[in-house]
């Protein structure tokens, strides 16, 4: 199935995420909530755990830059912050729920006992990271998987591709982005609980990324598997784009921002910067980890340029 057949499947998407589960078994649930809280346990002991009302102060997003945030009440602020810290767990918790589904998958592509081991320990080790980023949600996670565009592509990925264009597109590429993505987030985090969780999750992904270069250099990618990874590469580029959490944060506290107001916001918070900064890490991942001829693609596509979609996170 191709990237573009796969656009139209959204129903399909929802079902793979699990959004609105069916014929649940509340056995089920019962056991393997026991084995979770034992996982819990063992990592952080019996005593309560502190939960904070955000984890992330205002200098992570730049919002001490912006003179709106600034002339905001303390509950106000707080409310920005709250929202930025849910949905960067809520994303955690799908990006962790994206690895448990592309290790079943890899699972069911494995050709030798070693894969299977190995792909069984990873879908292990995603559900334990989605289990211990959930103590620290103030809410339930975000029941819409376009909360963050990055998402409905990497479920289309992962329900379509072939096991090359996976190994490459997921466990390279966006693992490789997604180990700076949360060495940023436990450097940044208030609560030390939190921080020493990233670091224990953090050890994990690089051994599925480290694993991951090792399978890339056994696959034989065909033309049509190079044109997939370079259509998924652009697509997740300028999904990393358009994320708008700030924006939409203060929207939701403040209600609709006037367009002088959303100018002002990009330019005191820096966003043209931050998102050339990250558009130069993305091609520099991509150059090092994924086949020439499709780096030079995207590069022919200007996805790389200063004109792709503005947004932040």
């Amino acid at each position: 199935m191709t990237t573009h057949q796969l656009s139209h499947s959204l129903i399909s998407i929802d079902q793979l995420f699990m959004l609105n589960g069916k014929n649940e078994v509340p056995e089920l649930d019962r056991i393997n909530q026991r084995y979770l809280e034992g996982l819990l346990v063992s990592h952080w002991g019996k005593a309560p755990l502190q939960k904070e009302s955000y984890y992330w102060n205002a200098e992570r997003f730049g919002l001490q830059y912006s003179t709106l945030y600034k002339s905001l009440s303390e509950q106000d602020q707080r409310k920005i912050l709250e929202l930025l810290s849910h949905w960067n767990l809520s994303l955690s918790y799908y990006i962790e729920t994206s690895g448990g589904l592309y290790s079943a998958k890899m699972l069911e592509l494995s050709e030798n006992k070693n894969e299977r081991a190995f792909y069984s320990i990873f879908a292990h080790d995603e559900l334990v990271h989605q289990q211990l980023f959930t103590p620290f949600m103030q809410g339930p996670v975000e029941n819409n998987i376009d909360f963050h565009p990055l998402l409905r592509p990497l479920g289309q990925a992962i329900l379509g591709q072939s096991k090359a264009v996976l190994i490459y597109i997921v466990q390279v590429l966006l693992e490789g982005f997604g180990l700076a993505h949360y060495q940023a987030l436990k450097e940044d985090c208030r609560s030390e609980t939190l921080k020493n969780t990233f670091g224990k999750i953090l050890a994990d992904e690089a051994r599925h990324h480290g694993a991951g270069l090792v399978m890339r250099d056994q696959q034989i990618l065909t033309s049509e598997d190079k044109q997939e990874l370079t259509t998924l590469a652009s697509q997740f580029i300028r999904a990393l784009q358009d994320a708008d959490w700030i924006r939409k944060a203060m929207t939701q506290v403040l209600g609709p921002l006037s367009s002088d107001q959303n100018h002002l916001i990009e330019k005191e918070i820096n966003r043209p910067q931050v998102l050339e900064a990250r558009r130069q890490k993305l091609a520099h991942l991509i150059k090092s980890s994924l086949p020439e001829e499709v780096y030079l693609n995207l590069e022919r596509s200007r996805v790389f340029d200063h004109s792709a979609p503005k947004a932040s996170v």
